[in-house]
Order: C-alpha cells, then structure tokens, then sequence
C-alpha cells in the first residue's frame, strides 16, 4: 500500500510525472510473468519485451491482491 500511496503522490500534481509513467516501458520478471503466463494471449514460454509501465502497476497489483486473497482463505481455514 506505501507503494500506491507514493505514486498517487508522485503523480497528483505532476503533468511531466504522468506523461513519463504513460511513455515508459519495463519489463515483467521472469517470476512474475511466470505467475501470468496463463492469462496472457502469449505462448507461455514466450517472455514479453516490454510492457507499459501502466501494465506493469497493474499486474503488481493484482498479484499483490491475488496474495492476499489466499492469505485470508488459508487462515479462515485454520480458524475452522
């Protein structure tokens, strides 16, 4: 949550900030691609060049969410 709290900071005030994050490129580690392999369109050993940085976010979001999901399942499931 630091992590989003920082960029909406970064980017509230600055056109330049979001014009930058709009335009740059970044690539998914091997680890997180290997945890999308199976909801891209790619062949799942096709490792992508490059995506936005938007898309970037967003995937480190929802594994991040994802994360949490399965955290709250596995200790309701302890708790029973």
């Amino acid at each position: 949550m630091q992590a989003l709290g920082l960029l909406i900071n970064l980017m509230e005030h600055s056109k330049q900030n979001i014009a930058s994050l709009i335009v740059v490129k970044t690539q998914l580690s091997s680890e997180d691609f290997q945890k999308n392999k199976d909801s891209q369109e790619r062949k799942p050993t096709e490792m992508p060049e490059e995506v936005s940085a938007v898309e970037a976010l967003v995937h480190l979001f929802q594994l991040r969410e994802q994360a949490a999901r399965d955290n709250e399942a596995m200790n309701c499931e302890l708790k029973s």
